[in-house]
């Protein structure tokens, strides 16, 4: 038997002492999930985006009904913390949110065949821990199955997850199919003129340029620029969320392989100033489907995707692996804001920065860049990916 792990979007959570504690630990554990995901993309030189947490969310969902070796592996390589399950309690509702000019949503739903019986020990965390709502499908009818997930992802991500769950995908063997959304929408604090947007050259290597759109402002920004790590960082926030979009771009034209290859380094906390910014960047659409058992193979997930695999904290019924392991994901970055979205809480953190009047520097983006999504309520990283 198959179970069809589809993913879409991801949370975490923490059981502890403090909510401070649950927190940082899943920090900790997301950003090097993070720079997993990052580093494996990254290796096709192409420009890709991901969410982590969105995998995170289905695969732990997945873990609580793995036993054996077949937790040990899932749990390592996706850095599944003891207390996760807490965690996830406290983050979900930093995942949710609705204001004027941003909106966050993130949703799980369970899908299984009829006639298949799951513990209730698992529909109890489902509700309770990812609130995931549970229905019966009917996977012979192949067509239909496909239909009805793929409708319930469109309509959670403003229609731009599209066709998720292919017919062919699922069918009589097919038990269960996980899925989570994760859609963020949100204006710019400081919007971009659209007047100003002009074609220029973006180089692909040393010498070699293509046209992009590229958006220009002058306003003040958090920046920091690192001699050791020889890349600038620049963090843009947007209206009515505490998502703020991060763009880390290197000295070099050709400096974003060195980048992937000690990517947790940049994603660390950058030791960022207030200070005015001459701001250039690319207008630019990415949407891309993303296997993750191979990336997931890599770091060390073998039985899951075997005969072998211990699923016995899922159904009684043995024989049940996992076949797929999907994402696709989408993002919109114009002169208004951003809008992205993805198919598998605590403190808020407002620091007040140290302005500095000084001379306004640039941040001509003109080349391969790395870019993340990142939730401030928990340090969460919601989207990652790269622009080339």
């Amino acid at each position: 038997m198959n179970l069809h792990g589809l993913i879409s979007v991801s949370v975490l959570l923490f059981l502890g002492v403090s909510a401070d504690e649950p927190l940082q630990q899943f920090s900790k554990d997301n950003l090097k999930f993070s720079a997993n995901i990052y580093q494996e993309l990254a290796k096709k030189d192409k420009a890709f985006i991901a969410s982590p947490i969105s995998a995170e969310i289905v695969l732990s969902l997945v873990a609580e009904g793995a036993k054996g070796d077949t937790h040990t592996e899932l749990s390592k390589a996706v850095h599944i913390g003891s207390n996760q399950r807490e965690a996830l309690k406290v983050i979900s509702p930093t995942l949710n949110s609705e204001k004027d000019d941003a909106k966050l949503l993130s949703a799980n739903k369970i899908y299984v065949a009829e006639g298949f019986d799951i513990k209730k020990s698992i529909k109890s965390l489902a509700a309770d821990v990812y609130k995931a709502g549970i229905e019966n499908v009917n996977f012979k009818e192949n067509v239909a199955a496909a239909d009805l997930i793929n409708k319930w992802v469109e309509g959670r991500t403003n229609n731009k997850i599209k066709d998720l769950i292919k017919p062919d995908q699922v069918d009589s063997l097919t038990k269960l199919v996980l899925v989570n959304v994760l859609y963020f929408t949100a204006k710019w604090h400081h919007p971009f003129t659209k007047s100003l947007t002009s074609q220029k050259p973006f180089y692909t290597s040393e010498k070699e340029t293509k046209n992009v759109e590229m958006m220009q402002n002058t306003l003040e920004a958090s920046f920091w620029h690192c001699g050791y790590l020889k890349a600038k960082f620049l963090e843009l926030p947007f209206l009515d969320t505490n998502v703020t979009m991060t763009f880390i771009l290197p000295d070099s034209k050709t400096g974003l392989a060195d980048v992937a290859e000690r990517v947790q380094e940049y994603l660390a906390h950058a030791k960022y100033i207030r200070k005015p910014v001459a701001v250039s960047i690319p207008k630019f659409t990415i949407r891309n489907n993303i296997d993750l058992v191979p990336i997931l193979k890599e770091l060390g997930v073998r039985k899951l995707f075997s005969k072998d695999a211990d699923l016995s904290g899922i159904s009684d019924k043995g024989g049940l692996s996992v076949s797929s392991v999907q994402q696709q994901a989408y993002i919109d970055v114009n002169e208004s804001g951003v809008e992205a979205a993805a198919a598998t809480a605590a403190q808020i953190r407002n620091e007040l920065l140290p302005v500095q009047p000084s001379v306004t520097v640039t941040f001509n983006a003109d080349h391969p860049f790395l870019y993340v999504l990142k939730n401030r309520v928990n340090e969460g990283i919601l989207y990652i990916g790269s622009f080339r």
